[in-house]
Formats: C-alpha cells, sequence, structure tokens
C-alpha cells in the first residue's frame, strides 16, 4: 500500500501531465508493491477462470480459446502490450 509521500507524488503528478511526473507515478507505484499485488491478484483470478471455465459444458476449442491454455498463449488472440515496460 502507498504511504503518504507516495500518494502526495501520484496526485501532484497526475495534475500536471508530464512525461517527468508520468515517471514518478511508476515508480511510485512499483516501489509500494501496487503493481505486484495487483499482478498476483489478476493472476489469482486467472487461474480461478480457467479451471471453473474447464468445468463448463463448452467445446474444447472454445474452452481453449477463453483460456488460453492451448499451448501457452493462443496466437489467434492478440495480446495487449505493457504500457509500462519500464516496471
Amino acid at each position: 500500500m502507498a504511504n503518504h509521500p507516495q500518494l502526495e507524488t501520484i496526485e501532484n503528478a497526475a495534475h500536471k501531465n508530464t512525461l517527468e511526473d508520468l515517471n514518478k507515478i511508476r515508480k511510485a507505484i512499483s516501489d509500494c508493491g501496487a503493481l505486484e499485488a495487483a499482478k498476483s491478484h489478476s493472476r489469482e483470478h486467472a487461474d480461478l477462470s480457467k479451471k471453473l471455465i474447464s468445468k463448463t459444458n463448452m467445446s474444447q476449442e472454445v474452452k481453449d480459446l477463453i483460456s488460453l491454455t492451448r499451448g501457452g498463449q493462443d496466437s489467434r488472440v492478440p495480446l495487449i502490450s505493457n504500457p509500462f515496460p519500464d516496471l
């Protein structure tokens, strides 16, 4: 969780909208652990979703497309690039 100075940095930088301020926001989010916590939470939801999808009556092809489990990531589904490659 972000501490008070980190929250102030994020709030102040968000109002200025400069590249330098965006980098300050990125650093604060990364330093306080919020990014890793969000990634972990997202992975947990994805894993649960894959388990639940596997229990449905959909065809295996549809399950594979939805859960991206066939051979890793399905090449038919475009991946969204990381908007924060430096983190």
